[in-house]
C-alpha cells in the first residue's frame, strides 16, 4: 500500500493537523475486489459456497453500496496509520473524517482526516539544567540486612535428627483439628512448614 499511498499534512491552528491521503486507482480497485471477496465469505447466498458468488450476485443479495462501504472502511483503516507513521505525527485521539467521498472503480480516492496531535516542545538551551545525584552509600547495618535476607531466601533446610526442636529450627507440622471430638476437613494439615 505505501507505494499508491500518497499523503500530505498541513498544520491547522493549536495543535491540530489535516493529513490528506490519496490512493491512485489500481488501489482502490484492490480494495473493492477484497471487499467483494470477503462479504461474498460472509453472506449466505442461496445455490454458492462461501466466497464463490460473483460480484453481480453480491451486488443483488447485499447490495454494491454495502461493499463500498466494507471497500471505503478497510482502505480508511489501514492507510491513516501508513500515512502517521509516515509524517512521525502523534495523535491524541480518532481523527474526524467527516462524510467521505464513495469508492469509484477505476478511480483514484482521496479523503482529509483532522486530528490533534501532541504538541513540539523545543528546548531553548541546555545551558542552565543541572541535575544533581546524591552519591549511593550504603551503611554497614543495610549491607548485613540484604546479606541476611539472601540467606534466608536461598538457604537449603538439612535434616537434622537425634535431638528436639531447638530455637531458630524449622519444623514440619501434621495435625487434625477436631470439632466436638470429630475431625473436620477445613483443619486437617499435613507437613506445614512453620
Amino acid at each position: 500500500m505505501e507505494d499508491s499511498l500518497n499523503s500530505s499534512v498541513e498544520k491547522l491552528e493549536d495543535n491540530r493537523v489535516r493529513i490528506t491521503v490519496t490512493h491512485d486507482a489500481d488501489e482502490v480497485k484492490k480494495s473493492i475486489a477484497g471487499a467483494y471477496r470477503r462479504v461474498a465469505k460472509q453472506a449466505r447466498i442461496q445455490g454458492f459456497r462461501p466466497g464463490k458468488a460473483p460480484r453481480p450476485v453480491v451486488d443483488t443479495h447485499v447490495g454494491r453500496d454495502a461493499v463500498l462501504g466494507e471497500a471505503l472502511e478497510q482502505i480508511v483503516e489501514t492507510s491513516y496509520p501508513v500515512a502517521i507513521d509516515t509524517h512521525r505525527l502523534r495523535p491524541m485521539e480518532r481523527p474526524d473524517t467527516g462524510e467521505l467521498d464513495g469508492l469509484v472503480e477505476g478511480e483514484g480516492h482521496s479523503y482529509t482526516a483532522e486530528v490533534d496531535v501532541r504538541p513540539e516542545l523545543t528546548l531553548s538551551s541546555t545551558g542552565d539544567l543541572k541535575a544533581v545525584v546524591p552519591p549511593a552509600k550504603s551503611t554497614e547495618a543495610e549491607v548485613d540486612a540484604q546479606l541476611d535476607y539472601l540467606r534466608d531466601r536461598f538457604a537449603q533446610l538439612d535434616v537434622v535428627e537425634g535431638r528436639g526442636v531447638a530455637d531458630g529450627d524449622f519444623a514440619l507440622l501434621s495435625f487434625i483439628g477436631t470439632v466436638d471430638g470429630e475431625p473436620a476437613d477445613d483443619l486437617i494439615v499435613d507437613k506445614y512448614l512453620y
